[in-house]
């Protein structure tokens, strides 16, 4: 098995940062909401954002 490169250790770091982007910024207040106007629909939707 060969070791990882730099450009791949690059490419999974940048991967983390927008799942953690999408997280916070997206899914998050989405989830938020939809838990405030009891829509479950949307809470479910709020999971769908991070793929």
């Amino acid at each position: 098995m060969k070791s990882a490169t730099n450009i791949e250790y690059i490419i999974g770091l940048f991967s983390i940062i927008v799942f953690a982007y999408r997280c916070i910024y997206v899914m998050i207040p989405m989830f938020q909401e939809g838990l405030r106007k009891k829509e479950y629909s949307q809470i479910m939707k709020s999971f769908t954002m991070l793929v």
